[in-house]
């Protein structure tokens, strides 16, 4: 359907009527529809790019977001705390089950007389906090192909993030009875798994770019029957890019590590929406994005057993993730009254099932890891921008430079297996 719809839109004047839209809403959604992700943006979504360049030729603009959050999404799709998403406890019995290398005979499970048949013998409970702050640079510019249908132009992104867990307790749940356990490993759970595993259990932060991605964009705006007081406009925008591994990967020697880009994988993002303008006021569109991952090879933490729990795995080796793929929808409308606008959208982000692979370990086992399962996030966007660019009913009125500025919170309305905080941020923009 958004073939014969692209298609259709190639000869002017091209009316679309309503019907299209729900129509292609429909397909997007039947089609198919961020270790522990976040629910805050990636440098490349189009949420504040998709602007046009009028009589511009290049658009450079400063991104800004930040959260600080206890919460997010479990497997159930209940909030749940930030380090209750795969679990409710971590199991320190479980922990000591079928590992991949020999213990030191002071920390012997079976030396120790330890149980390790029973993950609830020896538990803990995990708490803390979460902190993200992101600055990313981006800068777009028309290609000089004026001959061709519609306005081509490069673009480039380069995040700067900086990441934090914090404020992390661990807290015994282990039975008193079960003294061999206390004595050995729960009252010195970060010694235990530090001498044993090379584990650190402690906060941890991270200061570093992210993943770099470049674009190729292209928009064409169709202007509609003069008969047709619905819509008079109809833009429909394209980009395909890569996205380059320049980010900090996943430390795998820090159980709250989380990579600043894609762990080190290569991707390739696209992205396809249609906006309409009903009235020189109000416009509206959606949008679909696309995020392929290739396959990347490193050291992971990895499970040897089911019932091991995420944050207290001693085994690390070689393992080949296949990453699932990425869709996000988006939907919006848009209130413009002289220089400044508002804007609602509603976001929904689907990643399916990642995949381990090993020629060495239990493959079975080390895909029963919950982070590598599929998760979602639903989150409605609120946004107030102003620019000095002035659209009257015939053309876009420029000054010498155009700097614009928005401002938005970003609210978490449900997911699974995310971190989800409410993000508030900020950017400024200047065309020329």
């Amino acid at each position: 359907m958004t073939t014969k719809l692209f298609k259709s839109l190639q000869a002017r004047p091209v009316q679309v009527r309503p019907v299209i839209f729900i129509a292609l809403f429909l397909s997007f959604v039947s089609g198919s529809i961020h270790a522990t992700e976040i629910n805050t943006y990636r440098p490349f979504d189009i949420d504040f790019k998709n602007a046009q360049f009028g009589k511009r030729k290049i658009r450079v603009g400063l991104t800004g977001e930040y959260m600080s959050t206890h919460e997010g999404y479990d497997l159930n799709t209940q909030k749940q705390d930030l380090f209750k998403l795969y679990e409710t406890v971590q199991s320190a019995s479980a922990m000591l089950r079928s590992n991949s290398f020999k213990f030191p005979s002071a920390d012997d499970p079976t030396i120790l007389g330890l149980n390790t048949t029973d993950p609830t013998k020896a538990t803990l409970d995990l708490s803390g906090r979460f902190t993200s702050s992101a600055a990313t640079l981006w800068a777009q510019a028309k290609l000089p192909l004026e001959n061709k249908p519609g306005t081509w132009f490069v673009a480039g992104y380069l995040p700067l993030k900086s990441l934090a867990a914090h404020d992390i307790i661990w807290k015994d749940l282990t039975d008193p009875t079960q003294t061999a356990y206390i004595n050995n490993v729960t009252s010195k759970i970060h010694s235990y798994v530090k001498e044993v595993g090379g584990l650190d259990i402690n906060d941890w932060r991270i200061a570093r770019p992210g993943d770099t991605s470049v674009f190729l964009g292209w928009y064409n705006d169709f202007v509609q029957n003069k008969n047709d007081r619905r819509i008079k406009r109809a833009i429909v925008n394209a980009k395909i890019g890569i996205s380059i591994p320049t980010g900090e990967t996943r430390d795998e020697d820090m159980a709250f590590s989380i990579p600043t880009g894609f762990d080190g994988a290569w991707g390739l993002p696209a992205s396809l929406s249609l906006d309409f303008e009903f009235t020189q006021y109000v416009q509206a569109g959606l949008g679909v994005d696309w995020l392929k991952l290739f396959d990347h090879t490193k050291v992971r933490r990895f499970k040897t057993d089911k019932d091991q729990t995420e944050y207290l795995l001693l085994n690390k080796g070689t393992i080949t993730k296949k990453h699932g793929g990425t869709w996000r929808f988006n939907l919006y409308a848009k209130l413009i009254h002289e220089n400044f606008a508002f804007t609602a959208s509603y976001h929904f982000l689907k990643h399916m099932d990642d995949t381990y692979f090993s020629n060495d370990f239990n493959n079975t086992a080390i895909n029963t890891s919950e982070s590598i399962k599929e998760w979602t996030t639903q989150d409605v966007v609120l946004k107030a921008s102003y620019t000095t660019i002035r659209k009257t009913k015939k053309e876009f009125i420029h000054n010498k430079i155009d700097p614009a500025i928005h401002a938005f919170v970003r609210i978490p309305m449900g997911g699974r297996r995310i971190i989800s905080g409410m993000v508030v941020g900020g950017e400024l923009t200047l065309a020329f």
